[in-house]
């Protein structure tokens, strides 16, 4: 069972939602103090932020990288996670890029000089030279994947997420399940019905005639990153983040209200 963090307690939820275009203007000023609420917490914004943060993405980074407004706080509050997201992708990859940055690379060397880093990394290699996750770098691992939520449904909707509004419904590596078996298990058509304790085969046998599930994948960075929104259950939105063909997230949040 994964951790919540706690949370910040937001402005009112009609201070939150705030239809903005973000495709038309907003890019080319500096500062976003100017009425433009955080896009993480919903206070005054002071800077702008990543989206989706660079610690899942590889050098040379895409052209344009998208930035929404933000806090100071929460631009912060997330440094010290981001890190260590960073160290686990490299760990737990096979990929050959990542796989390089753990043995002398970026990753490597920012744990060398981190001490806190350091900490979060060392221990968690079993007898067979495997990496384990604890719990705790699971949690950092999940509010990360939170806010990269957060801020791509900002870009997509043009509108805020309450971050109480966002939960982390599973993690996994794609070695042992993949990403098509995370879209077959989280996309529920409405027309399901409700899935108790005791009807593992109903579930079982909803599954087995969804076919091919169509998804439309935003391909941020081509084998590194991308991310799709689909439909989830109880008429809720679901966000998959492939990451670095390494780990798959699945991400529920609330669809966005009709135009």
């Amino acid at each position: 069972m994964i951790q919540r963090p706690r949370r910040l307690t937001p402005p009112p939820l009609e201070q939150m939602i705030v239809v903005m275009n973000t495709r038309r203007g907003l890019s080319k000023l500096s500062l976003f103090g100017n009425g433009f609420p955080c896009s993480y917490c919903g206070f005054p914004a002071e800077s702008d932020d990543h989206t989706p943060p660079r610690c899942l993405l590889q050098k040379p980074y895409p052209k344009n990288l998208a930035t929404i407004p933000a806090c100071h706080k929460c631009n912060e509050r997330f440094s010290e996670d981001e890190e260590v997201v960073e160290a686990v992708l490299a760990h737990v990859s096979f990929e050959e890029d990542l796989m390089r940055e753990r043995r002398g690379g970026k990753v490597a060397r920012a744990i060398d000089r981190n001490p806190k880093l350091k900490a979060s990394t060392e221990g968690q290699t079993d007898e067979n030279g495997r990496f384990r996750v604890t719990k705790k770098t699971l949690g950092k691992v999940s509010r990360v994947a939170e806010k990269t939520v957060q801020g791509l449904y900002f870009r997509r909707y043009e509108r805020m997420l309450a971050p109480q509004d966002v939960t982390v419904l599973a993690i996994e590596h794609q070695h042992q399940v993949s990403v098509d078996q995370m879209i077959k298990q989280f996309c529920g058509p409405e027309s399901w019905p409700d899935v108790t304790r005791d009807g593992k085969a109903l579930e079982r046998a909803a599954l087995a005639h969804l076919g091919d599930i169509k998804v439309d994948w935003e391909d941020y960075q081509p084998g590194v990153f991308r991310f799709a929104f689909f439909k989830g259950r109880r008429s809720r939105l679901v966000c998959l983040l492939d990451l670095h063909q390494t780990l798959v997230v699945a991400v529920e949040c609330p669809r966005p209200p009709s135009r």
